[in-house]
């Protein structure tokens, strides 16, 4: 079980560099684009939902993507009210790119957690 996670997660990073260098070369190559005002990582949150969703997974059909979508978007809900309040007036533009980068980090702090999870379950 333990092997069969860490082979599942060597794919999923390989497929995150590959992915990372093939944008990237892609971007190089479309210099005047819209793709030079995304970043790569900007991308991550869909791939990394993904990623938590195989490896959490198991033989019931029992996920925890829909635990960590529940409480990203409590987090969104609450961080969103938090700028508002703050700045008090905000493009709808900036708070979208806001959120989304906060989406990102999210994902990726999520999907860490999942796997220490799930390696710590399965010792």
């Amino acid at each position: 079980m333990l092997l069969e996670i860490l082979k599942l997660l060597l794919f999923q990073i390989l497929f995150l560099f590959i992915f990372s260098v093939v944008f990237n070369i892609v971007r190089k190559i479309f210099k005047k684009s819209l793709l030079n005002s995304i970043k790569v990582n900007q991308l991550f949150m869909p791939i990394m939902f993904i990623y938590i969703r195989q490896i959490s997974f198991n033989n019931h059909g029992y996920s925890l993507l829909p635990y960590i979508t529940f409480f990203l978007s409590i987090c969104l809900i609450l961080f969103s009210i938090f700028v508002l309040t703050k700045k008090g007036n905000i493009s709808y533009g900036e708070l979208c790119l806001f959120l989304l980068k906060f989406s990102s980090f999210y994902s990726f702090i999520a999907w860490i957690a999942v796997v220490l999870f799930v390696i710590l379950k399965s010792i």
